[in-house]
């Protein structure tokens, strides 16, 4: 089976999944988008799950993201942005990707990024991020050296808050895999990736 149809299943998931999560905010009092850095040194830790797709010479290549997100208010080190609105995060994502095609393989890597949100309302933000890491990936294909990558990422999403500290994560991502020409081939594996998560702030 091609791995689009299995996405485009995991979308509509995300998208159901979402819409459930803004119709329980709405209907709750009291829902405040964090904004205060508190003691810890981590403001945000978060699980996301997701897949993406891209193509590689051998045929589609549909990843399983496991990712671990974790945030540092900028506001911690930046004191012009304190009376900001929105909030500006550094971040490291540890992740493990396997998939099964268009072989069995996986992806380890860390992610190191920045993430800016914006409050539209007491219950819903949106943000913005990009990150970039080292990743290692195990699969054998003619467009990409295996062994070790970099990963430039770029994404958007929605956070919508089910209480004052936890936020469930809708997200958009656009992941370009290469090595730099460390290795040949180096075509690069580019790939599109929906993301759901849930996120606590402290």
């Amino acid at each position: 089976m091609s791995g689009k149809p299995n996405l485009y299943r995991i979308c509509i998931l995300t998208a159901l999944m979402a819409l459930s999560a803004v119709g329980s905010a709405w209907s709750a009092d009291g829902r405040i988008v964090p904004q205060s850095v508190s003691d810890s040194y981590f403001n945000e830790c978060g699980l996301y799950t997701g897949a993406g797709y891209g193509r590689v010479a051998e045929g589609p290549y549909v990843p399983i993201f496991l990712i671990l997100h974790l945030g540092v208010d900028a506001k911690r080190w930046l004191p012009s942005i304190r009376e900001h609105r929105g909030t500006l995060t550094v971040f490291i994502e540890p992740q493990f990707n396997p998939s099964g095609t268009p072989k069995q393989n996986a992806e380890i890597g860390l992610g190191i990024g920045l993430k800016y949100s914006y409050p539209v309302n007491e219950t819903i933000s949106m943000y913005a991020l990009g990150s970039v890491g080292p990743h290692y990936m195990t699969l054998d294909t003619a467009d990409q050296a295996q062994g070790f990558l970099f990963a430039d990422t770029i994404g958007a999403g929605t956070s919508v808050f089910v209480s004052r500290g936890c936020a469930i994560n809708v997200e958009y991502r656009f992941r370009h895999l290469s090595n730099a020409g460390i290795k040949s081939p180096n075509l690069g594996v580019n790939s599109n990736i929906g993301l759901i998560g849930l996120t606590l702030f402290y």
